[in-house]
């Protein structure tokens, strides 16, 4: 058995549970919904690298997703020294009829299989003030000990 921590509390789950789970934090002010934070968690293949699992995540967002764009994708750093891979990204929400911009800095914790996905996306493109939100969350994250 595992004991999880939640920032809620805790509880107990069996040893061969693994973590799915998705954070979304957005803006109390509702005036300010142009921002939402995502923390993802997802795992590798065994002896798969960093750059082949973004290769097969991209491919499938780009079947799954009309419109989809990578902008960019280049190395980061999160926290003092962890290195990551982030992923700018575009696409049109044909629903709404509105373009969605993304960042997503990708990275691996505890075994280097799983992952951790830090992800940004606006109904803006990116600014000067929305890339300092982003550094600034970047370079805040500490692993747990």
């Amino acid at each position: 058995m595992v004991d999880y921590i939640i920032n809620e509390g805790q509880f107990t789950l069996p040893n061969n549970i693994i973590d799915r789970t998705i954070n979304n934090f957005i803006f109390q002010d509702t005036n300010n919904n142009q921002l939402n934070f995502t923390v993802s968690r997802d795992t590798m293949q065994i002896n798969e690298e960093l750059n082949s699992f973004l290769d097969k995540q991209i491919k499938i967002l780009q079947n799954a997703i009309a419109q989809y764009q990578v902008l960019e994708l280049k190395d980061v750093t999160i926290g003092t020294d962890i290195k990551a891979i982030a992923l700018y990204s575009t696409w049109k929400d044909s629903q709404r009829n509105q373009n969605i911009y993304q960042r997503q800095a990708v990275f691996a914790v505890n075994n280097q299989q799983q992952l951790l996905v830090f992800g940004l996306t606006s109904l803006q493109p990116f600014d000067e003030a929305t890339d300092k939100i982003w550094q600034q969350w970047l370079t805040s994250y500490q692993p747990a000990r």
